[in-house]
């Protein structure tokens, strides 16, 4: 038997949950037809059947209503389907063994196949489909049929089976593609297209659970803040698409100089973020490391422009109570605090002669409307 993953079983055990409502209500509405008809056909025998597939139908539109009103654990959904499928089964096996009539039991191929479409766990529905064979092999012998009604049977029973396990593999298929496309999804939302980083939405929920994580162990988080070095020299000398090559490369330095457990962000523009658990490296290490990258693999010609990154950094302490967006508006300050640090001063403007403080005398410059050769 198949054995799944974690990740798999969780996700068949969800969507199975999800189906629950819908697949006994369905069967309560199975029983409460098959009720109806055997109470029309009379009988103490029928009686006794219609009453059971009536108790049946109730058991089972009252689970329908929980499941879908107040909902059920994911793990609780393949035991409650496969549960409700064989006491379905039993229900209308029952007939055959009160009137002795094979005949009775045709409307368990639809029990078969439900169990196929509405168990995702292979291990459920094998299981299911063996209590439903074992229930239809001893409603057969109690009704003491022959050997060609026993053929009658399982031919009919065998195919039931080959259908169940197909839609089985169909729903499958069909429940790991809706997953993998809402991952798909959750992955453009969070993933900045051009450098492969997440983006600001994605760094700010990775970095919420990484918070929650440290406070959990009494650990630190911190982040460190980096800024492309005067870009707009590259676009307006090489034009956009240069320009995103050194993000492009920016990205790939920080991520090769980061540890496994940190996350690159394109933060917004020029500019990057790494967030990690504990105090990471220091700013300047990772300045260094970054320049150190793109001078060996300069993504543009040096004469146009020089690898250089500002950075900025902060931390989150354990016993800090502040939030992962705290900690980002902090770094973020820190980098533009670095970055007015590094701006060229620009150079004294010189005193205009006669203005307060230039040394010169006050008479060296004539008075408005004043002309000194008068």
């Amino acid at each position: 038997m198949v054995e799944l993953a974690p990740r798999a079983r969780g996700r068949y055990d969800a969507a199975v949950a999800r189906s629950l409502p819908g697949l006994t209500a369905g069967l309560s509405v199975t029983c409460l037809v098959l009720a109806g008809l055997l109470a029309a056909a009379g009988g103490p025998a029928r009686w006794v059947g219609a009453a059971a597939a009536a108790v049946v139908a109730v058991l089972a539109g009252a689970l329908s209503l929980v499941a879908a009103h107040r909902g059920l654990p994911q793990r609780q959904g393949h035991p409650l389907g496969a549960a409700a499928l064989v006491l379905a089964a039993v229900v209308v096996q029952l007939p055959v063994a009160l009137e002795q009539d094979v005949r009775y039991g045709s409307a368990t191929l639809l029990v078969v196949a439900a169990a196929g479409a509405a168990l995702l766990d292979p291990r459920w529905l094998a299981g299911t489909l063996g209590a439903v064979a074992a229930v239809v092999a001893g409603t057969t012998a109690v009704a003491a049929a022959g050997a060609g009604d026993a053929v009658a049977v399982a031919g009919p029973f065998v195919a039931a089976c080959a259908l169940a396990s197909a839609l089985h593999v169909v729903r499958r298929r069909g429940v790991d593609a809706l997953v993998d496309v809402r991952a798909a999804v959750r992955e453009e939302t969070v993933r900045d297209h051009l450098t492969g980083a997440v983006n600001h939405r994605g760094v700010t929920l990775l970095g919420r659970q990484m918070v929650e994580a440290a406070r959990r162990q009494g650990d630190a988080v911190h982040v460190v803040f980096v800024g492309v070095h005067r870009l707009e020299a590259v676009r307006s000398a090489l034009g956009q698409e240069a320009a995103d090559e050194v993000l492009i490369s920016v990205a790939d330095a920080m991520r090769s100089s980061v540890r496994a457990t940190d996350v690159v962000a394109r933060w917004h523009g020029d500019d990057f973020c790494v967030v990690g658990p504990g105090p990471g490296m220091p700013p300047v290490e990772l300045e260094r490391r970054v320049r150190d990258y793109l001078k060996r693999r300069p993504p543009v010609d040096r004469r146009v422009w020089d690898p250089r990154v500002d950075t900025g950094g902060a931390m989150l302490t354990p016993w800090d109570s502040g939030s992962v967006e705290e900690l980002l508006e902090r770094g973020e300050r820190e980098l533009e605090v670095q970055r007015a640090l590094a701006a060229p001063v620009p150079p004294p403007v010189p005193p205009h002669p006669g203005a307060r403080g230039s040394g010169l005398p006050h008479d060296a410059v004539p008075p408005p409307g004043v002309d000194r050769r008068d």
